[in-house]
């Protein structure tokens, strides 16, 4: 299969920091202090990429062969952080896609069958198709005057994007679907011992919060994050709950999210390599990366 075949976005989850009690379990990936733990209760080393190809947008789901997957193995990689869309999963409020799930299903079937582990995430990036990205359904989207600009990721400074975001983590019967979205995908696969878990929301955006003070955090994400897990928990409580810091948290920012009453969760932040997200060739500064994934541990085990 020639790379250019597959469309990845170049994706490493640097830090895996894990707040757990209790033994392993005997059956699924589960962690002791800041490591993943296999059935067998050996320490278990992710090597992994984002597999997203067509993901992000209709049919929402790759449409490369599954036999391509064969290639992971050969490459080395042994997980996958597989892309699902809320607009796939719940095109319409209160309509959930078998088709979409049963497909969905096959996929993760076909990563199994090989042994690969799958962290499905649910993905978004600035709310919506309607903006350019991809993540809520069509009927959640508060419509404004949009027009989008260069690069893409400045679109989450327009007032569209804001306001939509705003919308989201004010209004609970948005949050509701949401949840309900994620328990229509965990039912399914709360007995496959290849899922790793599940990675709640992509890069959460603040909206019209300020990031930089606790706000967001204090009066939005913690709460979304408290309320959701604690109600899919109630579907599976084996499989691991990835959570992310807010968007630019990743970009080194500080985190204000404190330590929350479960077991089995995995802190999940994002790393950029500052030249590479500003699209400049990398330059090989190992000590940046270092000091970085350093900076990404002591706030973990804050």
């Amino acid at each position: 299969m020639k790379s250019k075949r597959i469309l990845w976005k170049g994706f490493l989850l640097l830090i895996l920091v894990l707040f757990h009690c209790g033994e392993p379990s005997k059956e699924f990936i589960s962690s002791r202090g800041k490591w993943l733990i296999d059935e067998k209760g050996r320490t278990l080393i992710l090597r992994g990429i984002n597999f997203s190809e067509r993901s992000k947008r209709p049919p929402f789901l790759p449409e490369v062969p599954y036999e391509d997957i064969d290639k992971l193995k050969e490459w080395g990689f042994n997980a996958v952080r597989f892309l699902i869309i809320w607009e796939a999963i719940e095109p319409e409020k209160g309509n959930f896609s078998d088709e979409y799930l049963e497909k969905l299903t096959r996929w993760v079937d076909e990563f199994s069958k090989r042994e690969i582990y799958i962290l499905l995430d649910m993905h978004q990036d600035l709310y919506a198709r309607k903006f350019g990205g991809d993540g809520a359904p069509e009927w959640t989207v508060f419509e404004l005057p949009y027009e989008p600009v260069q690069r893409w990721y400045l679109n989450y400074l327009s007032k569209a994007v804001i306001d939509n975001f705003d919308r989201f983590w004010r209004d609970k019967s948005l949050q509701e679907e949401y949840i309900k979205a994620w328990e229509f995908v965990i039912d399914r696969f709360k007995e496959n011992r290849f899922v790793i878990g599940y990675d709640l929301m992509n890069e959460p955006f603040f909206g019209s919060s300020n990031p930089l003070t606790g706000e967001f955090e204090r009066f939005y994400l913690q709460p979304f994050y408290e309320k959701i897990i604690s109600r899919l928990k109630k579907i599976d409580k084996d499989h691991l709950y990835f959570f992310e810091p807010n968007i630019i948290a990743g970009g080194g920012f500080h985190c204000f999210l404190k330590k929350m009453p479960f077991d089995g969760l995995v802190y999940a932040p994002h790393y950029y390599d500052p030249t590479v997200l500003w699209e400049f060739p990398y330059d090989g500064d190992e000590d940046r990366t270092y000091s970085s994934l350093v900076l990404r541990e002591k706030e973990a085990e804050r």
